[in-house]
């Protein structure tokens, strides 16, 4: 990396998240659980471009960095039109390897549901298992602990698919904020030409509901995109070497991997007990975001019986052991009853809210994506017409 887009990096990081991380300082057996949220976010836009014409192309500059600051797990900067920053917090790989050593611990590996006994019910141990670790030694220390654990309960490559899994959708998330032109909207409705920080200044453009239309996008494209990643094979030995349940197709065993994925990182997400106090902010609640991702995932599925068996079915019984067998930041009780607390010919709040965010993100996503987003090839857009948007349009 050239010295100047260190220096903007470094420069981006600081003032808007913290100091820069550097991956190089931990442990060499470690490094690769920091460096893989930086790769991802590299690949991600490779192809991106920037253009005047279509004669003029540049390269899209994506920074991708690590940032050691407790404030935020992840976020997307915008500099200017050619370049963004995706950082993620050095505290993040840490926290979520730790907390899939845990559950993955707890698994039916072979099925990927927690353990039932003869009889199909959940299994409840004793004292709950805690997802969250007390920080000692610093983040290269604490992974190269768990590491070494999940070498030694046989756990690492089950481990390893689903943390993948997990990080690669918090980075394809922060990506597809850039993407889909979200960044650039705010910075330019802000009229900043240097940097925009994507958590909170946006609250300065967006309403609630524009604000929780943009993270249901982001969701949605990111979610679709880890699960056709994981189907197109290139997760190798990961899967390849997991023994998995004769009745389970490869894309079904990463089916349930995925969900499995997404409920424990989910979870690491502090939230507010009740669905209804959560809806003015400005990310919706996590458990409502993973029965919002539920629904994206099913319409790849064929029929309701593939739904219910690879996702509503390993949704519920994870539900039901991260509320009796683990301690997370996350509890959802309060918020799954409220979810169901409705009459017998009534859709579960999350379902009605589904449809409402669904509506809102029809609305915004075509237009942010077409003025603000940067080029890929064979994206359809007219790039001899590329520029600054229409400020006339209206959603």
């Amino acid at each position: 990396m050239p010295m100047t887009t260190e220096r903007v990096l470094k420069q981006a990081l600081q003032r808007n998240f913290g100091p820069a991380f550097d991956p190089a300082a931990v442990p060499e057996e470690a490094r690769f659980i920091f460096e893989h949220p930086q790769l991802i976010a590299e690949e991600a836009l490779a192809a991106a471009q920037v253009s005047g014409t279509a004669s003029r192309r540049a390269p899209y500059r994506l920074l991708a960095g690590l940032y050691d600051s407790p404030r935020v797990n992840a976020g997307t900067l915008d500099l200017d039109p050619a370049t963004s920053v995706v950082a993620i917090s050095s505290r993040l790989p840490p926290a979520l390897l730790h907390a899939v050593a845990v559950v993955t611990d707890q698994a039916d590996a072979v099925t990927l549901m927690p353990r039932r006994d003869k009889a199909g019910r959940l299994v409840v141990g004793g004292p709950r298992r805690a997802l969250t670790a007390r920080r000692s030694g610093g983040p290269g220390l604490e992974v190269a602990r768990t590491l070494a654990a999940l070498q030694r309960s046989g756990d690492l490559k089950l481990a390893m698919l689903v943390y993948d899994l997990a990080i690669r959708f918090v980075v394809m998330h922060e990506c597809m904020h850039i993407v889909m032109g979200h960044t650039g909207y705010v910075r330019r409705e802000l009229g900043l030409s240097v940097l925009m920080e994507m958590g909170a200044s946006r609250r300065n453009v967006l309403t609630t509901e524009l604000s929780l239309a943009l993270e249901f996008i982001a969701d949605r494209h990111a979610v679709r995109g880890v699960a056709q990643w994981a189907r197109s094979g290139r997760l190798g030995d990961n899967v390849e070497s997991i023994p998995r349940d004769p009745s389970l197709s490869q894309s079904d065993f990463l089916h349930r991997a995925l969900i499995l994925a997404l409920m424990t990182l989910l979870r690491l997400f502090p939230a507010r007990a009740s669905l209804s106090a959560a809806a003015g902010g400005s990310h919706p609640h996590p458990y409502a975001r993973m029965r919002w991702l539920a629904r994206e995932l099913s319409e790849d599925l064929d029929g309701h019986a593939e739904v219910v068996r690879l996702i509503l079915e390993p949704m519920a019984y994870w539900n039901a052991s991260f509320e009796r067998n683990f301690v997370s930041p996350g509890r959802w009780s309060a918020a799954m009853a409220e979810d169901q607390r409705v009459a017998a010919d009534v859709p579960p709040v999350t379902d009605q809210s589904y449809v409402l965010i669904t509506g809102h993100a029809k609305l915004w996503q075509t237009l942010l994506w077409s003025q603000y987003s940067p080029l890929f090839p064979g994206d359809g857009r007219d790039e001899s017409g590329w520029g600054e948007p229409d400020r006339g349009r209206q959603a």
